[in-house]
């Protein structure tokens, strides 16, 4: 962001002493002298990085409905129309701070298998939207098709392809894993913000009273005793992706699959670990 840029004086008063033989100042009284003049600091150049890394800031510490050019510009300290430098309009810049945020996704190594990478995505993915909050309400509502949602396409098809999988359960896997991560998180944000933990331990007020429940009405609930600050636990999120992963497993060829080399992701978008 760029710094304030200090205006220098054209002069400044000293107070002096006493008189002194030959100034022309009389004792106690204020002169004004002249300044040297100085180069001004000059502000940091404004980039699209820029732009994009303070718009993502400013999405997780005011949420999605903060996000105007004339905000973001404010925490530039900017004009709203030096914004339109680097982006054309709002879209644009969401469309940007998405691919920037999903570059932070580290893919895993490719000499995974597809169990384990999808596995690994899925809690890479997870990572990400916890560490960036304000990336939930975009990110479910519309697609992320910049270099770093398409590298991460490109590693679950190449991950399952590898497999033997055939191309139609090669592209709908991956999305399986990534449309249970995105949601599992877009219902864990709000709730970590109610005090649900990643451990599962209770939070004051959430569990409900199980005791004062009508045993004809509800008496598995009473029996089982589900803890409501499980909902969005490790563990759950664990359980979940492993039944995803199950159900892709069961459709998975029988016999050894056909060996094929799998291209790492070049240039920008996700990161390979």
């Amino acid at each position: 962001m760029s710094s304030d840029v200090e205006h220098m004086r054209s002069g400044r008063a000293i107070a002096t002493g006493g008189g002194r033989r030959g100034t022309g100042v009389d004792s106690g009284t204020v002169a004004t002298l002249p300044v040297v003049a100085r180069n001004p600091v000059p502000a940091p150049r404004l980039t699209k990085q820029a732009v994009l890394v303070e718009a993502i800031a400013l999405l997780d510490e005011e949420g999605d409905e903060a996000l105007t050019m004339r905000r973001l510009a404010d925490r530039l300290g900017v004009v709203p129309m030096a914004l339109y430098r680097h982006v054309a309009n709002k879209d644009e810049l969401i469309d940007g701070v998405l691919d920037l945020a999903v570059s932070e996704v580290q893919l895993p190594s490719s000499r995974l298998g597809w169990r384990s990478g999808l596995r690994e995505l899925g809690h890479s993915v997870r990572r990400t939207m916890l560490a960036h909050p304000g990336l939930v309400a975009p990110l479910v509502t519309r697609p992320s098709l910049g270099s770093s949602g398409l590298a991460i396409g490109e590693y679950g098809l190449a991950v399952m392809l590898d497999a033997g999988f055939s191309v139609e359960h090669a592209d709908r896997g991956p999305k399986a894993v990534l449309t249970y991560t995105i949601g599992f998180v877009a219902l864990e944000v709000p709730r970590r913000r109610q005090g649900f933990s990643a451990d599962g331990a209770d939070a004051p007020g959430l569990d409900f009273p199980v005791e004062q429940l009508d045993p004809e009405r509800f008496p598995h609930t009473i029996a089982v005793r589900p803890r409501a600050a499980e909902f969005v636990s490790d563990a759950q999120f664990d359980y979940g992706l492993e039944r995803v992963l199950d159900g892709l497993a069961a459709v998975q060829p029988t016999g050894k699959p056909t060996q094929r080399t799998t291209t790492g992701v070049r240039g920008g978008g996700a990161r390979r670990r």
